[in-house]
């Protein structure tokens, strides 16, 4: 099952939507693609910096918190 990381998701990191678009194009992704479709918490992971990790262990412990009780 892959676990998709949506907007909501970087807010409840604490990153607000201003600056996740600004990282975004600095780092070239699609912000709008990313806004209808998310991102695998995969990519994210390899991408590697402290906002792509701090987004996908967020996910991670909650999809783990929302599956395992």
């Amino acid at each position: 099952m892959t676990i998709i990381v949506r907007i909501q998701d970087i807010r409840d990191a604490g990153f607000c939507s201003r600056g996740a678009r600004r990282w975004a194009a600095e780092n070239g992704w699609d912000f709008r693609d990313f806004l209808l479709n998310g991102m695998p918490v995969e990519k994210m992971e390899e991408h590697g910096d402290y906002f792509c990790l701090t987004v996908a262990a967020h996910v991670r412990k909650k999809h783990n918190e929302v599956n395992n009780g």
